[in-house]
């Protein structure tokens, strides 16, 4: 039983327990921001008498009390992730948590085993791999990039329609490229798909359109989800698509796993060495070194 049960289900209340009870049931969002001297003016009744209903209810104190109510409100479902007027950061927070669960699922659900192997078998052969995207997905392909070169791959980005299709007509074979495209209809993306793959450069699509022109060009297509999501659209494409890259990430890591543990171990010891210089003290002068 959640604490909102246990406060709809309360037996023995006094009339202040039911004032305090009915208007934290009313205005439970509010209540995290609240003192028990604010609440007992809002109720009419007192800090006292709140201190008291809390107690009662089985809490050690208003704080116990808040943090209970704080976490049921957390892991309440949305109910709907549509936009409403004046959003709070609870219904807000419980919609974005909702929509990210729900893309990664779908994605899931529908993302094939054998092209997502084929596209890591790809990838960990790569003596490169370089993404290319444009406009609002320019930060998918940065947190490949980011995550590729942690997994100990030399890796790059391409974002503007000259630098992707010069990459396209001088890229080597033996790189692979992660072409990002949410209705995989872009020009410049599918242009450098078509280049790509007649000078024999692996491609991968990254896309929530399997049976687009960008996936027909393309070795190997990884789906992504999408749905009519309305406003949240880009949030939900995103989130799907950041979850396919943390799952190649996940397999290129663990195909040279100890290499790549050695090598994070040397960084983190790097880092340490250099905090540790760059914040020494001279113990004589009482002074930076």
């Amino acid at each position: 039983m959640d604490n909102f049960e246990k406060l709809r289900r309360a037996k023995g209340l006094t009339a202040n327990d039911q004032a305090i009870v009915s208007y934290v049931l009313d205005h439970a969002e509010e209540i995290a921001r609240l003192s028990s001297r604010e609440l007992g003016r809002r109720t009419h009744t007192s800090a006292s008498s709140v201190m008291r209903c809390c107690r009662h209810l089985g809490f050690e104190s208003w704080d116990d009390f808040k943090y209970n109510i704080a976490s049921d409100l957390k892991r309440a479902p949305a109910g709907t992730t549509s936009i409403a007027p004046g959003e709070r950061a609870l219904s807000a927070s419980a919609k974005m948590a909702e929509l990210e669960q729900l893309a990664i699922a779908q994605t899931r659900q529908s993302l094939s085993l054998d092209a997502l192997q084929e596209a890591a078998d790809l990838l960990v052969g790569a003596d490169a791999i370089c993404t290319c995207a444009k406009d609002t997905n320019d930060i998918i392909a940065k947190y490949a990039d980011l995550l590729f070169s942690l997994a100990r791959k030399v890796s790059m980005v391409r974002t503007s329609n000259d630098r992707i299709m010069r990459y396209a007509q001088v890229a080597p074979q033996g790189q692979v490229a992660l072409l990002v495209s949410r209705g995989g209809n872009d020009k410049t993306i599918l242009a450098a798909a078509k280049t790509l793959r007649e000078r024999g450069v692996g491609t991968i699509a990254l896309t929530t359109a399997p049976e687009s022109p960008l996936a027909r060009e393309c070795d190997v297509v990884l789906g992504c989800y999408y749905g009519e999501i309305n406003t949240y659209g880009e949030a939900v494409w995103h989130a799907s698509a950041n979850y396919v890259i943390n799952t190649l990430f996940t397999m290129l890591f663990a195909d040279s796993y100890e290499e790549n543990k050695h090598l994070e171990e040397a960084l983190f010891r790097l880092g340490h060495e250099t905090l540790y210089a760059e914040n020494a003290w001279d113990v004589d002068t009482m002074s930076r070194v």
